[in-house]
């Protein structure tokens, strides 16, 4: 890794790694990636280190598809979308949830009191 990344941290800690995390008490984890795509196998380990390390983790690897997949109105998009609503209201959450079908990025770092050195 490369050391401004890095910033006084080293390149196994789970707070710029997760993969290096713990995740027993998280909430749960709805985990996508397409298979062709560079970080594929990271992704991949964070769901085993999740499961490994007691956390609630959902994976679903989209074969044949581009790492942007979710960016566009494809068919795959459309199923991920819903699996992502479908999980989300498995999660108590309140109200109507509204997501839209385009371009959703969403990134978010979980506190690092959650996350404890192997």
């Amino acid at each position: 890794m490369d050391a401004s990344y890095l910033h006084r941290h080293g390149p196994e800690d789970p707070y710029l790694s997760p993969i290096f995390g713990e995740f027993a008490g998280c909430p749960p984890i709805l985990l996508h990636a397409a298979e062709p795509e560079a970080l594929f196998e990271d992704a991949r380990s964070l769901g085993e280190q999740v499961r490994r390390t007691g956390g609630n983790v959902r994976t679903h690897w989209f074969p044949d598809t581009v790492h942007i997949f979710r960016s566009s109105p494809s068919c795959r998009n459309r199923r991920g979308m819903e699996e992502l609503r479908e999980f989300a209201a498995t999660c108590g959450g309140h109200g109507p949830l509204r997501i839209p079908e385009v371009g959703v990025f969403v990134v978010r770092f979980a506190p690092r009191c959650l996350f404890a050195a192997r």
